[in-house]
């Protein structure tokens, strides 16, 4: 009745333009459904999608104006910015559990055939991921933990993009890598690499975020509710397209659907899209339990510059809670 009643008070206004940012892919598949099913539309919103390589460039991104929100994974980076207040974390994305698929542990053709083909054998190899804090170094860190293997066991590469990823794995720079699903697809296709498993499937933890800058959520308070109040008609969608009522994947009536609006954005065929397919909360809410076991991974690695607690990071008018999975 809340989203309705909010709909419907913004479908009166004049639309107004809303930059939104990502890198893209499946877990961002939300704002893609909203888009394309009307949902901004009849919350008076014209979305603006800015693509990036890398989600370290979108909160950096997010403050300096360049877009007004940001969709992403949760990172040291974004935890730092939002306890300095130069944005918050207002709504949940994408979250990694078993049977879903995000993120990727890629292995190079080479590491393979030499052997490399569980995680309990990671120790002494390189791991290409994007930056160090990043959210697929959180990730590969708690994959690696789960598996007993220290993390001075292994040597991180940070590559700065996706496509660095990619290029260091297939090339054979580094052994395996961390990278979400439907950027791998195409060189997965082609025999270029292998995947050694998924991360949802050995560490479930909140991968992605909705992010908004200080100004926005200062100025466009009603705006961002309105925002959300479409996401989270996407998010349902989403959902129910791929969610069973247990919360097991399964594909339902409405998959081909969703399938075809995602690979419209994606460009990428929907058979390959359905390899990565994340698991999405209907109400945008976010797992504060796992957020604050990051906060304390990430100061443990030194990776933040003081103490913040997670009333720092989110803006508790947007953000709510759920009981993890």
């Amino acid at each position: 009745m809340l989203t309705a009643a909010l709909l419907l008070a913004a479908g009166a206004a004049r639309a107004e333009t809303l930059k939104i940012g990502g890198v893209e892919s499946t877990a961002a598949g939300a704002l893609y459904i909203a888009s394309a099913k009307g949902y901004f539309a009849a919350a008076g919103i014209e979305p603006e999608f800015v693509k990036f390589d890398s989600p370290g460039a979108v909160p950096v991104a997010v403050v300096s104006g360049a877009i007004d929100i940001g969709s992403t994974g949760l990172s040291a980076e974004i935890y730092t910015l939002a306890a300095e207040g130069a944005l918050k974390i207002v709504a949940g994305q994408a979250h990694e559990t078993k049977g879903y698929h995000i993120n990727a542990f890629l292995v190079s053709n080479a590491a393979s055939s030499a052997g490399l083909a569980s995680f309990d054998q990671l120790a002494g190899h390189s791991i290409a991921i994007s930056q160090i804090g990043s959210p697929v170094h959180y990730a590969a860190a708690q994959v690696l933990l789960h598996h007993g293997i220290a993390l001075d066991r292994v040597r991180f590469l940070p590559v700065q993009s996706n496509a660095n990823i990619i290029s260091a794995v297939t090339g054979g720079t580094a052994d395996t890598g961390v990278i979400p699903a439907t950027v791998m697809t195409g060189s997965l296709a082609r025999g270029d690499l292998k995947v050694l498993g998924w991360v949802g499937d050995e560490a479930p933890w909140q991968s992605s975020a909705v992010i908004a800058g200080a100004k926005t959520l200062a100025g466009r308070p009603d705006l961002v509710r309105y925002f959300l109040a479409a996401l989270r008609r996407g998010l349902q969608d989403y959902h129910d397209a791929f969610s069973a009522p247990d919360g097991s994947r399964r594909d339902g009536p409405t998959a081909p659907e969703i399938l075809g609006i995602l690979a419209n954005f994606l460009h990428q065929p929907p058979e390959q899209l359905r390899l990565g397919i994340p698991y999405v909360d209907p109400e945008a809410r976010l797992d504060f339990a796992d957020m604050r076991r990051q906060l304390a991974w990430f100061a443990s690695q030194k990776m933040l510059k003081t103490k913040i607690t997670l009333d720092q990071v989110i803006d508790r008018r947007f953000a709510t809670d759920y009981p993890p999975r």
